[in-house]
């Protein structure tokens, strides 16, 4: 028996950052230690980190969140574990592959249309996507780089060797074996189209892939944001953090965002859950 339409299935797959993760990249972004916001506030640092890890006071959690520029429920509901992301079934034509980079767990994906398909980042584990693509009889034609951190490309150049697939990276950000693309650069595959936005700041020149074509509309969105957080921002903070509104956080509603970190998303969940994007005050 099919779940009925009304209730919601959430993902048990736990989110990339805590409380304390987000509180840290946001401290880190203005440039702003826990000793200066302990200042501000006129608490003791000790009752900082204690109030973000465990989301009580929650009045003096308010209070930080204010003073980072976070929204204050959004990171209550995270420090008290009440956000749970909800989970996403992937549409046909787009699968994700998760591998282990140390003790890290990082994200690629392949897309597929008619035979051919593309693959975003690589992962830390070639098998598993050569596997894929030998199970679905696919051919990978493009391989597409959201940023160069060795998370994200180590497996690049022996994937090309098995493949002889085509890669692309930012033009910013060069990697070897791989050709610049810059924002705004389009490519079709099949009957998917995939369009390069530009959502720097984790990394130089980041960029991020919107794919058309899909049952749904997906965007393969590197480290530029995470569900419930960012990746954390190097420089540019604010820059950042307006390019993800306008260039991730507009798109519809509907769009499911894949991070290179931690569960998939959508558009609309992180508009309403995501702290670093506060909701507009009440008129």
């Amino acid at each position: 028996m099919k779940n009925s339409p009304e209730l919601e299935e959430f993902s048990d797959e736990p989110l990339e950052d805590d409380a304390g993760d987000i509180a840290g990249k946001a401290m880190r972004g203005i440039g702003l230690s826990s000793a200066e916001l302990a200042q501000r506030l006129t608490v003791p640092e000790k009752d900082i980190q204690k109030t973000i890890s465990s989301g009580a006071p929650e009045s003096l959690l308010a209070k930080i969140a204010d003073s980072l520029g976070l929204d204050g429920p959004r990171l209550h509901a995270i420090a008290t574990g009440k956000y749970t992301p909800k989970k996403i079934s992937f549409p046909a034509g787009l699968h994700r592959v998760e591998s282990l980079c140390g003790n890290m767990k990082v994200n690629c994906y392949l897309a597929f249309s008619d035979g051919a398909a593309a693959l975003f980042d690589t992962g830390a584990d070639p098998l598993k996507i050569f596997s894929f693509l030998e199970h679905n009889r696919l051919q990978l034609k493009e391989i597409f780089i959201t940023h160069s951190h060795h998370d994200h490309i180590c497996c690049l150049e022996e994937i090309i060797r098995k493949t002889g697939a085509k890669a692309h990276c930012p033009k910013g950000e060069p990697v070897f074996g791989a050709t610049p693309l810059a924002e705004g650069e389009s490519f079709f595959l099949g009957d998917l189209q995939i369009a390069a936005l530009s959502t720097s700041g984790h990394s130089p020149d980041g960029i991020s892939y919107k794919i058309d074509g899909l049952p749904a509309p997906a965007t393969i969105v590197g480290d530029a944001i995470f569900a419930g957080s960012v990746g954390g921002i190097k420089s540019g903070y604010f820059a950042a953090l307006d390019s993800i509104q306008k260039q991730i956080l507009s798109l519809p509603e509907e769009t499911i965002l894949c991070p290179g970190h931690g569960p998939a998303t959508t558009v609309g969940e992180q508009k309403k859950h995501n702290p670093f994007f506060p909701a507009p005050a009440a008129k």
